[in-house]
């Protein structure tokens, strides 16, 4: 079965895309290397501290290519205390969330936001996925 002139052109335009995609990959991870983690960690930190926010900041780079830097706002005392006997109470920690910048294997960004709970009241919600950006 011969293959058609339209079927190789689509071929070649497939092929075109694909080389553009991995192209465009390679420039996303090196804009997030170069500025964009950077830039994140600047903003984030001025932002919390106008904020009036307890918060540390950290870069998670595990992973070449798939690093992230984690907005944590920490953990403290909820406020409900549960007995642990003989009329002694123990307080239930509360993680009060983060913002999450993780660079994914295509070299686009997705923003995450884990919301604050209480260990041992319900269970932790997944994260939500805010949007997913181009590093541009």
């Amino acid at each position: 079965m011969a293959v058609s002139e339209a079927e190789t052109i689509n071929l070649r335009r497939k092929v075109e895309r694909y080389k553009e995609m991995l192209q465009n990959t390679l420039q996303y991870r090196e804009t997030w290397n170069k500025t964009l983690k950077k830039h994140i960690i600047t903003q984030l930190k001025a932002l919390a501290e106008a904020g009036g926010f307890t918060f540390n900041i950290e870069e998670r780079d595990e992973i070449q290519n798939l690093g992230a830097v984690v907005l944590n706002l920490g953990t403290e005392a909820s406020g409900l205390r549960e007995p642990v006997g003989n009329g002694i109470h123990r307080d239930l920690i509360k993680q009060n969330g983060s913002l999450v910048y993780q660079q994914l294997f295509n070299g686009k960004i997705l923003v995450l936001v884990n919301t604050p709970h209480v260990e041992k009241y319900g269970e932790p919600q997944p994260p939500k996925t805010l949007s997913i950006y181009r590093p541009e």
